[in-house]
């Protein structure tokens, strides 16, 4: 497993590495996404959220938790490597641990937040897999001309796909309607044309991924 980051680790070095849920810009970072170390995410939350807001980004973090190797603990010191938590125009997140660690969030519905924290703990969006190809068509077409389009393009992953089926049900797959340029044309489908509809939950594989990078 250490190998195999390494070898993600290089590739993905000249990669751009921070993605979004919603309307996000990609953000280009100077440092290598990796794990995070013994699966502690340490965290702050900025003034700019509300006590609600706060409470459901909490109630988040604690399903990742019940689920998963990970643990998230809210500090108040040696934030420099810590996940900044704020409210903002979009909604997005670094990848991972990296030398600067954020979550931004412009609305708080629990699929949006799980998705995010998702790519906090170090998963990429499931449709930027490398075998997507076998199972889903991007219609390039028919994405928004201001839409972040390496949330279409494929990346590479923490984890061996070669242990898991592609996952419709993933928290981090898009529905097919995201960014589209028109209600009426989906961005992404099935390879039969039909239509993928996002997950408001943790998809076991979701579960079992986290649980590799972080055994």
């Amino acid at each position: 497993m250490a190998r195999l980051l390494s070898i993600i680790m290089l590739i993905v070095s000249s990669m751009v590495v921070t993605v979004g849920c919603q309307m996000s810009d990609v953000i280009d970072t100077s440092s290598d996404p990796r794990p995070w170390t013994n699966g502690t995410i340490k965290y702050y939350f900025d003034s700019s959220l509300s006590v609600e807001q706060i409470h459901l980004i909490q109630k988040g973090m604690l399903e990742w938790a019940d689920k998963t190797n990970i643990s998230f603990i809210e500090i108040s010191y040696d934030k420099k490597y810590a996940v900044k938590i704020f409210r903002g125009d979009k909604s997005e997140a670094t990848i991972g641990h990296q030398s600067r660690n954020y979550l931004k969030l412009s609305s708080f519905g629990n699929r949006t937040i799980l998705h995010e924290l998702g790519h906090i703990i170090g998963l990429w969006h499931e449709q930027c897999r490398q075998d997507r190809d076998q199972y889903i068509i991007v219609n390039y077409e028919n994405v928004a001309d201001d839409a972040p389009i390496s949330d279409f393009n494929k990346s590479y992953q923490f984890y061996d796909i070669r242990n898991y089926s592609y996952d419709y049900n993933s928290i981090m797959h898009y529905g097919s309607f995201a960014y589209s340029k028109d209600i009426n044309y989906p961005t992404i489908t099935k390879l039969d044309g039909s239509y993928i509809y996002p997950s408001a939950n943790i998809s076991q594989d979701d579960i079992k991924k986290v649980n590799e990078i972080y055994k």
